[in-house]
Protein backbone atom coordinates (compact mmCIF):
# COMPACT_ATOMS: atom_id res chain seq x y z
CA UNK A 1 0.00 0.00 0.00
CA UNK A 2 0.87 3.42 -0.59
CA UNK A 3 1.14 6.13 2.26
CA UNK A 4 -0.37 9.37 1.39
CA UNK A 5 0.26 12.40 2.73
CA UNK A 6 -1.35 16.32 3.10
CA UNK A 7 0.47 18.91 5.18
CA UNK A 8 -0.90 22.30 5.95
CA UNK A 9 2.21 24.93 5.54
CA UNK A 10 -0.13 27.32 7.66
CA UNK A 11 -0.77 25.19 10.77
CA UNK A 12 2.39 22.50 10.07
CA UNK A 13 -0.43 20.11 9.88
CA UNK A 14 -0.40 16.12 8.38
CA UNK A 15 -3.33 14.17 7.60
CA UNK A 16 -1.62 11.05 6.46
CA UNK A 17 -4.02 8.15 4.32
CA UNK A 18 -3.11 4.78 3.80
CA UNK A 19 -4.47 3.40 0.23
CA UNK A 20 -3.11 3.44 -3.18
CA UNK A 21 -6.03 5.94 -4.64
CA UNK A 22 -4.86 9.72 -3.53
CA UNK A 23 -7.32 11.63 -1.08
CA UNK A 24 -9.72 14.14 -2.79
CA UNK A 25 -9.28 17.73 -2.83
CA UNK A 26 -12.01 20.63 -2.54
CA UNK A 27 -10.53 23.77 -3.31
CA UNK A 28 -12.02 27.43 -2.18
CA UNK A 29 -12.08 30.36 -4.26
CA UNK A 30 -12.26 32.68 -1.91
CA UNK A 31 -11.83 32.92 2.15
CA UNK A 32 -15.58 32.94 2.64
CA UNK A 33 -17.92 30.13 4.24
CA UNK A 34 -21.40 31.90 2.81
CA UNK A 35 -20.08 32.87 -0.62
CA UNK A 36 -17.83 30.92 -2.98
CA UNK A 37 -17.19 28.05 -5.63
CA UNK A 38 -15.44 25.40 -4.89
CA UNK A 39 -13.46 23.19 -7.19
CA UNK A 40 -12.51 19.85 -7.47
CA UNK A 41 -9.81 19.16 -9.91
CA UNK A 42 -9.43 21.51 -11.17
CA UNK A 43 -13.51 21.93 -11.98
CA UNK A 44 -16.04 24.03 -10.05
CA UNK A 45 -17.94 21.50 -8.60
CA UNK A 46 -20.35 23.71 -5.45
CA UNK A 47 -21.67 26.87 -5.51
CA UNK A 48 -21.75 28.32 -2.04
CA UNK A 49 -24.64 31.29 -1.66
CA UNK A 50 -26.04 33.08 1.05
CA UNK A 51 -29.05 35.34 1.31
CA UNK A 52 -28.25 38.96 1.95
CA UNK A 53 -29.58 38.68 5.74
CA UNK A 54 -27.31 35.74 5.81
CA UNK A 55 -30.08 33.26 7.26
CA UNK A 56 -30.41 31.10 4.28
CA UNK A 57 -27.26 29.22 2.58
CA UNK A 58 -27.49 27.33 0.07
CA UNK A 59 -25.18 25.00 -1.65
CA UNK A 60 -25.04 23.76 -5.30
CA UNK A 61 -23.79 20.97 -7.53
CA UNK A 62 -22.57 21.72 -11.09
CA UNK A 63 -25.89 21.35 -12.54
CA UNK A 64 -26.92 24.37 -10.36
CA UNK A 65 -29.30 21.80 -8.45
CA UNK A 66 -29.62 22.23 -4.28
CA UNK A 67 -27.57 19.67 -2.92
CA UNK A 68 -28.04 20.76 0.52
CA UNK A 69 -29.62 24.08 2.51
CA UNK A 70 -29.08 25.72 5.76
CA UNK A 71 -32.02 27.68 7.29
CA UNK A 72 -30.68 30.10 10.63
CA UNK A 73 -33.93 30.78 12.05
CA UNK A 74 -33.49 33.38 15.36
CA UNK A 75 -36.62 31.67 17.18
CA UNK A 76 -37.47 28.31 15.74
CA UNK A 77 -35.10 25.70 15.32
CA UNK A 78 -32.18 25.89 12.36
CA UNK A 79 -33.10 23.71 9.75
CA UNK A 80 -30.59 21.52 7.06
CA UNK A 81 -31.98 20.20 4.13
CA UNK A 82 -29.71 17.12 2.58
CA UNK A 83 -32.07 15.79 -0.63
CA UNK A 84 -29.92 12.56 -0.64
CA UNK A 85 -30.20 11.95 2.83
CA UNK A 86 -33.25 13.72 4.73
CA UNK A 87 -35.66 12.27 1.84
CA UNK A 88 -35.64 15.81 0.20
CA UNK A 89 -37.56 17.15 4.01
CA UNK A 90 -36.01 19.90 6.19
CA UNK A 91 -34.99 18.60 9.91
CA UNK A 92 -33.80 19.92 12.90
CA UNK A 93 -30.15 21.25 12.49
CA UNK A 94 -29.32 19.40 15.90
CA UNK A 95 -30.27 16.40 14.68
CA UNK A 96 -28.02 16.09 12.12
CA UNK A 97 -25.06 18.11 14.01
CA UNK A 98 -24.91 18.02 17.95
CA UNK A 99 -22.17 18.86 20.43
CA UNK A 100 -20.74 16.24 22.75
CA UNK A 101 -19.74 16.77 26.21
CA UNK A 102 -15.41 17.16 25.85
CA UNK A 103 -14.60 13.56 27.58
CA UNK A 104 -10.56 12.61 27.42
CA UNK A 105 -11.92 9.36 26.17
CA UNK A 106 -13.28 10.64 23.06
CA UNK A 107 -10.28 12.53 21.88
CA UNK A 108 -8.37 11.38 19.28
CA UNK A 109 -4.64 10.69 20.64
CA UNK A 110 -3.63 13.86 19.39
CA UNK A 111 -5.67 16.16 21.15
CA UNK A 112 -4.87 17.66 24.32
CA UNK A 113 -7.80 18.58 25.70
CA UNK A 114 -6.52 21.67 27.46
CA UNK A 115 -6.36 23.36 24.34
CA UNK A 116 -7.96 26.60 23.72
CA UNK A 117 -9.58 28.14 22.26
CA UNK A 118 -11.00 25.66 19.77
CA UNK A 119 -10.91 22.27 22.38
CA UNK A 120 -14.59 23.00 23.31
CA UNK A 121 -15.46 21.93 19.66
CA UNK A 122 -16.85 18.53 19.77
CA UNK A 123 -19.56 17.30 17.02
CA UNK A 124 -21.14 14.45 16.27
CA UNK A 125 -22.26 14.34 12.93
CA UNK A 126 -25.62 12.10 12.31
CA UNK A 127 -24.72 11.02 8.77
CA UNK A 128 -27.14 8.39 6.36
CA UNK A 129 -23.71 6.32 6.59
CA UNK A 130 -23.30 6.20 10.66
CA UNK A 131 -22.25 8.35 13.35
CA UNK A 132 -18.88 10.50 12.66
CA UNK A 133 -17.54 12.89 15.04
CA UNK A 134 -15.93 16.26 13.99
CA UNK A 135 -13.08 17.49 16.14
CA UNK A 136 -10.98 20.94 16.24
CA UNK A 137 -7.48 20.34 17.62
CA UNK A 138 -3.94 21.22 17.68
CA UNK A 139 -3.12 19.50 14.64
CA UNK A 140 -6.22 20.30 12.46
CA UNK A 141 -8.60 22.83 12.31
CA UNK A 142 -11.65 20.83 12.04
CA UNK A 143 -10.91 16.99 10.98
CA UNK A 144 -13.78 13.98 10.85
CA UNK A 145 -13.03 10.62 12.69
CA UNK A 146 -14.95 8.04 12.08
CA UNK A 147 -16.84 7.54 15.36
CA UNK A 148 -15.96 3.60 16.00
CA UNK A 149 -11.78 4.68 15.23
CA UNK A 150 -10.30 7.61 16.55
CA UNK A 151 -6.69 7.23 15.56
CA UNK A 152 -6.66 9.29 12.29
CA UNK A 153 -9.03 11.69 10.80
CA UNK A 154 -10.75 10.50 7.36
CA UNK A 155 -11.23 14.18 6.27
CA UNK A 156 -9.92 17.46 6.91
CA UNK A 157 -10.34 21.44 6.53
CA UNK A 158 -7.18 23.24 5.78
CA UNK A 159 -7.15 27.29 6.62
CA UNK A 160 -6.53 29.99 4.38
CA UNK A 161 -2.48 30.77 4.22
CA UNK A 162 -1.51 33.93 1.93
CA UNK A 163 0.07 31.52 -0.41
CA UNK A 164 -3.30 29.29 -0.48
CA UNK A 165 -7.06 28.86 -0.67
CA UNK A 166 -9.38 27.02 1.89
CA UNK A 167 -9.29 23.33 1.50
CA UNK A 168 -11.04 19.83 2.26
CA UNK A 169 -8.83 17.18 1.87
CA UNK A 170 -11.14 13.44 2.01
CA UNK A 171 -9.36 10.22 2.48
CA UNK A 172 -9.82 7.92 -0.27
CA UNK A 173 -13.07 5.16 -0.04
CA UNK A 174 -14.79 7.28 2.47
CA UNK A 175 -18.25 6.40 2.91
CA UNK A 176 -19.72 9.56 3.89
CA UNK A 177 -21.58 11.31 1.57
CA UNK A 178 -19.04 14.62 0.01
CA UNK A 179 -21.97 17.04 0.31
CA UNK A 180 -22.16 16.57 3.63
CA UNK A 181 -18.70 16.91 4.37
CA UNK A 182 -18.82 20.24 2.56
CA UNK A 183 -21.92 21.13 4.49
CA UNK A 184 -20.21 20.52 7.97
CA UNK A 185 -17.34 22.34 7.65
CA UNK A 186 -19.40 25.54 6.17
CA UNK A 187 -21.23 25.31 9.53
CA UNK A 188 -18.50 24.75 11.79
CA UNK A 189 -15.89 26.80 10.16
CA UNK A 190 -18.61 29.83 10.73
CA UNK A 191 -18.92 29.09 14.61
CA UNK A 192 -15.42 28.97 15.20
CA UNK A 193 -14.99 32.52 13.33
CA UNK A 194 -17.76 33.88 15.55
CA UNK A 195 -15.72 32.07 18.69
CA UNK A 196 -12.68 33.62 17.81
CA UNK A 197 -14.13 37.09 16.64
CA UNK A 198 -15.80 36.93 20.37
CA UNK A 199 -12.52 36.01 21.85
CA UNK A 200 -10.46 38.92 20.05
CA UNK A 201 -13.24 41.20 21.28
CA UNK A 202 -13.43 40.23 24.79
CA UNK A 203 -9.43 40.72 24.72
CA UNK A 204 -9.70 44.16 23.36
CA UNK A 205 -12.54 45.11 26.05
CA UNK A 206 -10.39 42.74 28.78
CA UNK A 207 -7.02 45.16 27.51
CA UNK A 208 -8.77 48.61 27.40
CA UNK A 209 -10.13 48.07 31.50
CA UNK A 210 -6.65 47.86 32.46
CA UNK A 211 -5.70 50.77 30.52
CA UNK A 212 -8.47 52.84 32.00
CA UNK A 213 -7.75 51.69 35.37
CA UNK A 214 -3.62 52.34 34.87
CA UNK A 215 -4.83 55.65 33.74
CA UNK A 216 -7.13 56.31 36.66
CA UNK A 217 -4.25 54.76 39.39
CA UNK A 218 -1.97 57.63 38.19
CA UNK A 219 -4.60 60.62 38.75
Amino acid sequence: METLRYSSASSGSQTTFTNTSPPTTIVWDQNSMTNATLYVGGHATYQVRTASKGTRTILQDSFGETAARIDLRSILPDLVLLPRSTRGKSIRLRKWLYDTKNRAAQYPGDVDIRYEPRRRLSTLMQSSKGTYLWMATPTHRLALYDSSCLESPIASFIPSTSRSKPAIVIAPDVEVDQVEIVLAVLVLEQRLRLQEKQLLVASGVDQLARYAFAGHAQE
